[in-house]
């Protein structure tokens, strides 16, 4: 009788069945963020009553679950309708989110109509140190597995923090050019931010070699 032989077929890794829950926590994140505040400026209290600190702090975790969710979820099924989605979503929030920046919310009292800027300023600064941040877990996630799927989920991480940090710093000298006279300072967080680009850019380059 001839020998039994193992299959040297690779086991299929578990698929996520669903993409609700991501997209659950990604609506809360909107919702506790975003929905109230623009609800708040008609007139209408949306807040169930929930502290302003609060909600800031549900819709920020919120809003980073859903994103670390989708980051690992490449195992979902279907996704590239839940890509559809949420690309549609990001672009009307962003329309909308840039509206009330631009034209609904008042100038601030010592820099007026100059930290507008903030409202695209700061949201680039969170999301490029996110994606970076990310592209250190899937390094580490690599180095411990030897699984493909976390070298590719770094080369694009790092590849979404490097553009997010190069419109991070276009953003910060526009509004330091007003504000402080000069287009560039070389402040610690600016230098720190420049080099991290740099960095990341290098790590790119690497890689195509």
């Amino acid at each position: 009788m001839a020998p039994t032989t193992e299959s040297s077929a690779p086991t299929a890794e578990p698929r996520l069945s669903s993409p609700v829950p991501g997209l659950i926590l990604l609506a809360i994140g909107a919702w506790f963020g975003f929905v109230i505040l623009l609800a708040d400026h008609f007139g209408l209290n949306l807040s169930f009553g929930i502290p302003s600190g609060i909600q800031a702090s549900i819709g920020a975790l919120a809003g980073i679950g859903g994103a670390v969710f989708f980051l690992l979820s490449s195992d979902v099924r279907s996704p590239g309708r839940s890509a559809q989605l949420l690309l549609l979503a990001g672009v009307a929030f962003l329309i909308i989110g840039s509206f009330v920046g631009l034209f609904l919310s008042p100038p601030e009292q010592f820099m007026g109509e100059t930290q507008r800027i903030m409202y695209v300023h700061v949201p680039t600064a969170w999301n490029a140190l996110l994606a970076m941040t990310f592209a250190l877990v899937c390094a580490i996630g690599f180095l411990l597995t030897a699984k493909w799927k976390w070298d590719a989920r770094l080369e694009g991480s790092i590849e979404i923090g490097v553009v997010l940090a190069f419109l991070l710093c276009c953003q910060g000298a526009i509004w330091a050019k007003p504000t402080w006279g000069v287009w560039w300072d070389w402040d610690p967080r600016l230098t720190t931010t420049a080099v991290l680009l740099f960095a990341f850019l290098g790590i790119i380059a690497l890689r195509r070699f």
